[in-house]
This record gives C-alpha cells, structure tokens and sequence, in this order.
C-alpha cells in the first residue's frame, strides 16, 4: 500500500448525533495500486444509531482493456461485519470505470450500531490491472435509534 495518502483525520460528525446526520465525505488519494484486500478505515459511528444510507465513489483506477479492481463497503468492530455495499464474494467493480454506489445490502439497511468500534470500510478486493492514481471517497447516513414504542 506504498504511497497511498491517508485521509484527513477529524472529529466525526457522527459522534452524538441528534438528528440524521452525514459523514464527509472522507476521500483517500490513490496514489499507488491498493493491493488485494487493503482496507481503508473511515470514521467511527456512534452507538446506538441506524444506518440509513452508504455511498462510495471512486476514479477509474484500472484503465487496463480487462479491467479487475473491485471493492465492497462495510462497518466492523473488528469481528462483526456489516456489508453497506457489496460483499466480498459480489464486489463492487466502479473502480473499474469510476463512478458512485449506495447502500444495496439488506443486511446493512437500517442497521444499529450495538456498540463502541464500529467504523466505516473500504476493502479493495481485487487490485487493478492497469492503475491509474485516483481518489477513493465514502460516507454514511445515520439517524437515531428510538426504542419501539418512544
């Protein structure tokens, strides 16, 4: 993961949030070809709120005829996984051609996050096979979670 700028660290919009509430986003300069499985820490989200939407963009990366970049987007607390867009068996291929995609994972689609240590993530799960330096960005939509019945 030589040269790959690391993302401007700061307080997360998401930290206490009252209302719904957008991250960034945060953008990552691709500087040198991610490898296969390189991860990309965004910013933590606070416990107790849902997730209501995703979105990644990235540049076209992988300008080679066959192109192989792909990615997926998920939130972890190190042991738990939560796919926000694509999973890694159905990667994302927008690195392939560049351009934006949301949150298409039932699984992360309301989701609440039960405790401390849950961040946002960007895994490369194939690296390109031309590369091109680029910009990798990526945010998420939060609103509090009430109780049923508050």
């Amino acid at each position: 993961m030589a040269n790959i700028e690391t993302a401007i660290k700061k307080e997360s919009p998401l930290k206490g949030v009252m209302g719904n509430a957008s991250s960034g986003p945060i953008r990552y300069t691709l500087a040198a070809n991610p490898s296969a499985a390189d991860t990309f820490q965004f910013e933590e989200l606070a416990i107790g709120v849902r997730v209501q939407d995703a979105i990644v963009s990235c540049s076209d990366v992988d300008t080679h005829a066959t192109p192989t970049a792909s990615l997926r987007v998920y939130i972890s607390d190190g042991t738990t996984e939560i796919d926000l867009i694509a999973k890694a068996g159905t990667p994302s291929t927008i690195p392939q051609g560049g351009g934006v995609a949301r949150l298409d994972q039932q699984e992360g689609c309301g989701y609440v996050v039960p405790s401390a240590g849950f961040y946002l993530y960007v895994d490369f799960v194939a690296t390109a096979a031309t590369f091109a330096a680029g910009v990798l960005s990526a945010g998420v939509t939060v609103s509090p979670h009430l109780a049923q019945g508050v």
